[in-house]
């Protein structure tokens, strides 16, 4: 990495988004209150006219390090990206979503400030009708990584920002739904220190037309799905009994799909044989939720799993399955 490089290296992958999308996603950087930012976007093989009419108006833009590539996914150009990055820290922005216009530079200010290797913002997931936030940390400073895990709400690489020696010996999966969870855990291994920011927020644009919203593309989410999580649990038995736990229930709170669970015999099964099926059973409600007696035997239960770590922690298994 040279010593003279940009502050914040940002990789923004696109393949055929809308060009009014990519455009705000864009002008989100241009607008960073902190200026010394190094923009590459990797056009990952995109087909579209109209795509490739306002990448090859761009590609020229002094602004930008531009990269093309045949279509191989996110993961691979994400990691093009990585290789030639030369910023202190890396952050990463979907083509079709956008930022506060001081999202990075409070993160990074955050980061100095506090040493801290990693800095996570706000996901807001912003709906045609509807807008609100995935996170609810505090802003604080956290020295160990199952106090850490225990404000990681969401998987997502985007909504934060990395020093970037932590990706020395650290690439993400290709071919993977779900791809950053794996990634945000190996990078949280590697950080001494993470700050939370409650005041900056990453925009996730919600489109019923982008690949997490494909039903013909199901079948192979709830493969990866399971892949990653089982990934994950091999990774936790390096750690102790409590770090394990705090893994495993973090990431299950983001990626376990209960209906998937009560539904489909294969996914069931095979969950159960990742982690057990006495360790599933505290994401369900009781058979009987529909009592009075029910339901306030499931506050307690919901109660006792939050404080697993030894503070409240507001967690909501959504549908929002974050585009990594």
């Amino acid at each position: 990495m040279k010593k003279d490089g940009p502050k914040i290296s940002v990789i923004v992958p696109v393949y055929n988004t809308e060009p009014d999308f990519l455009d705000a996603a864009l002008n989100s950087l241009f607008n960073q209150t902190m200026s010394d930012l190094e923009i590459i976007v990797v056009d990952d093989g995109s087909s579209n006219k109209d795509t490739l009419k306002y990448l090859n108006r761009i590609k020229s833009d002094s602004r930008i390090k531009f990269i093309r590539q045949k279509n191989m996914g996110q993961s691979v150009a994400r990691n093009s990206a990585l290789d030639i990055a030369t910023g202190d820290y890396i952050g990463f922005l979907d083509s079709d979503d956008w930022l506060d216009n001081d999202f990075y530079e409070t993160l990074y200010k955050q980061c100095e400030t506090n040493d801290s290797d990693v800095a996570c913002g706000v996901l807001r997931i912003v709906e045609k009708f509807n807008t609100h936030s995935i996170d609810k940390h505090p802003t604080c400073v956290i020295n160990d990584l199952s106090s850490a895990l225990s404000y990681i709400t969401n998987g997502s690489v985007c909504s934060k920002l990395f020093k970037h020696k932590l990706f020395q010996n650290i690439r993400f999966p290709s071919g993977l739904y779900y791809e950053d969870n794996l990634t945000l855990l190996e990078l949280l291994f590697g950080a001494k220190s993470v700050s939370f920011n409650n005041m900056v927020f990453y925009h996730y644009r919600s489109n019923p037309n982008s690949t997490v919203h494909d039903n013909k593309r199901h079948e192979k989410r709830v493969r990866d799905s399971i892949e990653i999580l089982s990934k994950i649990n091999q990774l936790s038995k390096s750690r102790n009994s409590n770090e394990r736990d705090a893994i495993n229930r973090t990431f299950l709170n983001i990626l376990f799909v209960q209906s998937e669970y009560l539904t489909n015999k294969k996914y069931r099964e095979d969950l159960e044989r990742i982690f057990g099926k006495r360790y599933l059973e505290s994401f369900l409600p009781i058979p009987s939720q529909k009592t009075f007696l029910g339901r306030i035997i499931n506050k307690i239960k919901r109660f006792v799993f939050r404080t697993q770590n030894g503070r409240v922690k507001i967690f909501k298994i959504t549908v929002y399955k974050i585009k990594g």
